[in-house]
């Protein structure tokens, strides 16, 4: 085999193309003779029909480019990464690097310099065969094709601050992965939840569904309800209140957990960056954070959304919707009873009490509560009436 980069005489290979034309050798015979493989043999006689009589010269090697970033620019990028943004990941540095320092170079530029001074770790890409192992995976987890068809509410617990762990609750668009409610909360509760739905409704309006398999207890808890109940059962009537497609069918989770995973890259370097370890000031600044976040990272949907605005009906409705029921029961004494518990009624609402009615109590996130009754026939048991309480 011919040594790598080896360049026969011109008129030597000449003499051996014209035995080649006349038939008197075959390529291999020709390339064996000359020393080169058969592959370089056929360049050679590529190159020679293409260039014609200039094909034996070298060609003049390119310019250096005219716009190489001169060392002074390349050595303050680095200082910049190191001395203020150390331990950020690349596409996080690229965006202040372009929106609050004015830079003007690409992100691949950015990322190349970056890893060749060691400041970032340079990762391996995924193999041809990984993604096609994956392919199958990626057409079930399609996204939805419009704002507003599917929802999802997850929450993240980690120390987001050093020595402070909180629960970062998230309501994020299916279509777009923009996050249309975040905030941190000291332990997530069944009123976390109820909080990020109202917060949606009332920023983009009503949704076709929502996915809310958030990790809650079973049970709730005397922090959440003074009456006791399963959490399922009231997230999941609250929720068939609010919007059309209450279903409980599994959704793929794949796009949220790298959703979780770019926050906690983003958000704990944030928060360090200016001072904050309170979670007042670090909801506070999330307000901030969001509109910047979806904007720079959201993905584009199909229009028109399927968000449909509030009715000022509904928008006031939210709070009765968005609460715990429970059902409640005549006992001795023309007593109310809700899971064993009575219900304290002055009175007035005690009389008002009649076993041909249904009663139901509304507890709400200030551990307040009202009762509703309504009857068991005719026009009546199509609607609630509120019993004086106080």
């Amino acid at each position: 085999m011919a040594a790598r980069g080896r360049k026969v005489p011109e008129a030597q290979f000449r003499a051996m193309h014209q035995k080649l034309r006349q038939g008197l050798l075959t390529q291999r015979e020709a390339a064996a003779r000359l020393g080169l493989s058969e592959r370089t043999f056929r360049k050679y006689v590529s190159g020679m029909r293409s260039r014609g009589s200039q094909w034996w010269e070298p060609r003049p090697r390119p310019l250096p480019p005219s716009r190489r970033a001169p060392e002074e620019e390349r050595q303050a990028v680095q200082r910049l990464y190191s001395e203020h943004y150390s331990g950020w990941n690349v596409r996080h540095f690229y965006e202040k690097y372009r929106v609050e320092h004015g830079g003007g170079r690409s992100y691949t530029w950015v990322k190349d310099l970056l890893q060749a001074a060691g400041l970032v770790e340079r990762h391996a890409r995924n193999g041809t065969r990984k993604r096609v192992a994956g392919m199958e995976q990626r057409r079930s987890t399609e996204r939805s094709p419009r704002e507003g068809m599917l929802l999802h509410q997850i929450a993240s617990r980690r120390e987001w601050t050093p020595g402070r762990t909180w629960d970062l609750m998230l309501t994020v668009d299916d279509a777009t992965n923009r996050v249309y409610s975040g905030f941190f909360v000291e332990e997530r509760e069944i009123w976390t939840a109820f909080r990020g739905i109202r917060e949606t409704l009332e920023r983009k309006g009503t949704f076709d569904c929502i996915n809310a398999r958030i990790a809650l207890g079973e049970w709730l808890t005397a922090n959440d309800s003074a009456f006791g109940g399963r959490t399922s059962d009231q997230l999941w009537r609250a929720i068939s209140e609010v919007c059309p497609d209450p279903s409980r069918e599994p959704h793929p989770w794949a796009r949220q957990v790298r959703l979780i995973g770019t926050l906690r890259g983003r958000i704990p370097q944030e928060l360090a960056a200016r001072g904050i370890g309170e979670i007042g000031q670090a909801n506070q600044f999330l307000t901030r954070f969001w509109p910047e976040f979806n904007e720079s990272l959201g993905e584009p949907a199909e229009s028109p959304s399927v968000f449909d605005e509030l009715s000022p009906h509904e928008a006031a409705g939210l709070t009765d919707r968005l609460c715990l029921k429970h059902d409640a029961q005549i006992g001795k004494g023309n007593r109310l009873f809700c899971n064993g518990r009575e219900v304290e009624l002055p009175g007035s609402g005690r009389q008002e009490l009649s076993g041909s009615r249904v009663y139901r109590v509304h507890e709400y996130e200030d551990r307040s509560w009202k009762v509703f009754s309504r009857g068991t026939t005719g026009v009546d048991r199509l609607k609630w009436t509120e019993l004086p309480t106080g």
